[in-house]
């Protein structure tokens, strides 16, 4: 079994889906447009997995991830600057296939 996460933990992971989200509406690009996070997941050491679902088809999912991982540095930037911490953890996204709403 799991150890549920403590109440920091899930208030970072929060506040990181928030940003995220936030940037990626800022954004403007198009190829963000109608994706959605479904999760923010611990990953290893210090890294979060932000799920996404929303992708139109295999197409849209593929340039997705393309766009999302190209942009991850970016993201992590905004990420740090709302959550004012020294220490921001690393960004992983995974675009879920169309049609599958979570892992």
């Amino acid at each position: 079994m799991e150890p549920k996460a403590s109440h920091k933990d899930q208030r970072l992971r929060h506040n990181a889906q928030i940003a995220i989200e936030e940037a990626l509406a800022a954004d403007g690009d198009p190829i963000f447009d109608g994706l959605m996070i479904r999760e923010v997941l611990p990953g290893h050491g210090n890294a979060l997995v932000v799920l996404i679902s929303g992708a139109e088809d295999e197409s849209h999912q593929q340039d997705a991830q393309v766009a999302l991982d190209e942009s991850s540095g970016w993201l992590r930037a905004e990420v740090a600057s709302t959550l004012q911490r020294r220490r921001v953890p690393e960004l992983t996204f995974r675009v879920l296939p169309p049609g599958k709403a979570s892992p």
